[in-house]
């Protein structure tokens, strides 16, 4: 794999920004070691998308000014402690995680943390974190099926997800700023216990996937489909998921749940997390 340049990287904005998406979220890897990230935040946000960075957290405190235009970071953050270092195996990003988000705050740029769920972690210490820097907690589901995680790390119990997610639901219910949906954690528990899903997924509609070569896929557990180039030709030849029993994904399961919820006038987000989404709703209609 070989990072885009920076006409590549501005020329799929482009290429989005024709085919009328409104929304862009940047991975990884870890998106701020690309020397360009900056200038397409500035060029996304110019173009007018929301814009997303992911990011262990590991130089944040020292990239954010050439950020600050981005709409949300995303920090990773699976334990309230140091055994968040042991686990991704980096000294000192739990530190560097939280000095980070600090740095988000003093430049008023909104910040959430993303927990992958690994098993035993106290995700009440891990709402607590991002009470205290205003930034919401998104529970990230472990990714069966394509299982992206499952080669790193064991996957948890069924058991112990689904009393994670009821607790999420009723710390979210008591004001803890939990991110996900009730919908999408009722939705996660309805595939644990039948490895069906209730709710369509809007994978191959209203997200893709575009890897750092410009390659596009309708879904992570999918083959790719097109090259960026061709996506406007190709777009409309993407399947559909609607039915699809592969994943429960979080990133998918969730913004599916949440355009459905929009589409069906039934968002159970937070006030402050509403106000994200509903920029996005505005680009929507």
């Amino acid at each position: 794999m070989i990072e885009p340049s920076l006409d590549q990287a501005l020329q799929t904005i482009d290429i989005l920004n024709k085919m009328g998406c409104y929304s862009l979220s940047m991975t990884g890897g870890e998106p701020l070691l690309y020397p360009h990230l900056g200038e397409v935040v500035n060029y996304a946000h110019e173009k007018g998308f929301i814009v997303q960075i992911n990011t262990n957290g590991s130089t944040l405190a020292e990239n954010v000014s050439s950020i600050s235009r981005a709409d949300l970071v995303t920090i990773s953050l699976d334990y309230p402690n140091e055994e968040h270092d042991k686990v991704r195996e980096h000294s000192h990003l739990f530190q560097k995680a939280l000095r980070g988000a600090d740095a988000c705050r003093n430049a008023n740029l909104r910040v959430d943390f993303s927990a992958l769920l690994l098993g035993g972690q106290d995700i009440a210490k891990l709402a607590d974190i991002a009470r205290s820097f205003g930034a919401s907690l998104i529970l990230s589901y472990p990714e069966v099926g394509g299982s992206l995680h499952a080669d790193a790390w064991e996957l948890p119990s069924k058991q112990w997800l689904t009393e994670c997610f009821n607790s999420a639901i009723t710390m979210k219910k008591s004001g803890y700023p939990i991110f996900n949906t009730i919908l999408g954690l009722r939705e996660a528990m309805h595939y644990l216990s039948s490895e069906k899903r209730s709710l369509p997924c809007f994978a191959g509609e209203s997200m893709i996937y575009i890897d750092w070569d410009g390659w596009v896929y309708p879904c992570l557990h999918e083959s790719k489909m097109c090259h960026i180039r061709s996506l406007n030709e190709e777009y409309h030849s993407f399947p559909r998921f609607y039915f699809c029993t592969k994943c429960y994904d979080q990133a998918w399961l969730d913004l599916s749940a949440i355009e459905w919820s929009l589409r069906n006038l039934r968002v159970d987000l937070s006030f402050r997390d509403l106000l994200l989404v509903g920029k996005i709703a505005f680009r929507m209609v």
